[in-house]
């Protein structure tokens, strides 16, 4: 399996087994996590690089069903507090029930994953210890708070162009950096505006995420003169990164 590394500064792509493989099925009706769409995938992993430093933590795939047919799976690397990238790093057991999860995945409700340290136990180094990790990302997708479903935005009509406004949405979990769509159709097949048209986030890669300027409340100002008038756009947003310093997608918003 072709695994992209935890460290995000790093853009090989090496071979590694995943070991501990569970999957989570909503058991609330939940249309995001139900059984039809494969629920959600996570795996353990360990490995090394060719200079000896390890990586490991827990691969996350929220869409294993959709994907696994036709293209390839799109996985976001669970590693807070875990240290990676060096000989001393924090280590896995690959044995095949080293990853266990509980709870539901409800929409009110995160999943807790636990793994076990392979190594000794050591105090000072945090070695041989058992570790949690809460997902809130996987449960619901971010919810759009304005502009809302069917309003209209004031526009010049002399120019036919839009005046400037704000789109803001709900800070999900400890979400910092967002992905961003408008579209002309709500398919979003014809994208009009994205993330890359704005700032650039601090994260990496250097533009690809949006940095809000207020991460409790997340918003994204429209230029006068980005849209036509006259015309129906849809807008979405998911989260991409957290401020663990993870690379963690949620589900996209309903746009």
């Amino acid at each position: 399996i072709g695994l992209t590394p935890a460290d995000p500064a790093a853009e090989v792509t090496v071979e590694v087994s995943y070991f501990g493989i569970v999957t989570e099925l909503s058991q609330d009706g939940n249309p995001l996590t139900d059984a039809e769409h494969g629920g959600v995938l996570y795996a353990a992993y360990t490995y090394t690089d060719g200079d000896g430093y390890y990586y490991t933590g827990v691969a996350r795939c929220l869409t294993p069903a959709q994907t696994a047919c036709c293209t390839t799976e799109s996985w976001d690397y669970l590693h807070a507090k875990l240290t990676v990238g060096s000989v001393t790093s924090h280590r896995f057991t690959l044995e095949p029930s080293s990853l266990k999860l509980c709870g539901c995945l409800t929409e009110a409700t995160n999943t807790k994953l636990w793994a076990i340290d392979d190594q000794d136990y050591n105090y000072t180094l945090g070695y041989g210890r058992l570790w949690t990790y809460e997902d809130c990302f996987a449960k619901a997708g971010i919810t759009l708070e304005s502009v809302g479903d069917g309003d209209m935005v004031a526009a010049d009509p002399c120019e036919c162009e839009n005046e400037k406004f704000v789109l803001e949405w709900e800070r999900l979990c400890n979400a910092c950096e967002y992905e961003f769509d408008i579209s002309l159709n709500s398919a979003f097949s014809q994208i009009v505006l994205d993330e890359q048209d704005f700032a650039p986030a601090a994260g990496y890669p250097a533009g690809r995420y949006y940095d809000p300027p207020s991460n409790a409340a997340p918003s994204i100002v429209i230029a006068q003169g980005d849209l036509d008038c006259n015309t129906t756009y849809y807008w979405r947003v998911r989260a991409h990164y957290a401020d663990t310093g993870e690379t963690i997608q949620s589900w996209w918003s309903d746009g």
